[in-house]
């Protein structure tokens, strides 16, 4: 869908897309979103495969939330692809524009928290920096490491 400048400033002063403004909606919006995210991890449970949890912009119309789950008790993973809502969704961009994100300190802090809380229930957690731009991806895996380490 090719949008014009008005609808995009209508859109950025309005809250953004339809679909971006219902994941913020309505009680019912919410209410169906539970529903659906209920039954998808009852089927990745029934047929033992493992969700994977994502960290990306939030509020865009390709996002889904942050949920942690385990449906699958010997694998859980990770994937933090970055937050620039810049370029998340552009279009004729390198690929690699989207992922141009460094978590800083206390958004790896956070994670921390939720991937030692998870491990308890699982065999094995992998953990993946998908915002791959130069070295971001590394760079917040030793900074990860590091965090694990100290606490």
């Amino acid at each position: 869908m090719v949008r014009s400048a008005q609808h995009e400033r209508r859109a950025a002063a309005t809250g953004g897309s339809r679909r971006a403004r219902s994941r913020q909606g309505s009680r019912a919006d919410r209410e169906i979103e539970g529903r659906i995210e209920a039954r998808t991890l009852g089927l990745l449970t029934e047929l033992g495969l493992s969700y994977v949890v994502v960290d990306a912009p939030a509020g865009m119309e390709s996002s889904m939330p942050p949920t942690v789950a385990v449906t699958n008790p010997k694998l859980v993973v990770f994937r933090l692809h970055g937050r620039r809502v810049a370029t998340w969704e552009a279009k004729n961009d390198p690929v690699t524009e989207r992922y141009r994100y460094l978590y800083d300190e206390a958004q790896l802090r956070e994670w921390s928290a939720k991937v030692r809380e998870t491990a308890f229930n699982v065999a094995r957690v992998h953990m993946t920096f998908n915002n791959n731009h130069a070295n971001y991806a590394t760079t917040n895996a030793l900074e990860m490491g590091q965090i694990f380490r100290e606490s």
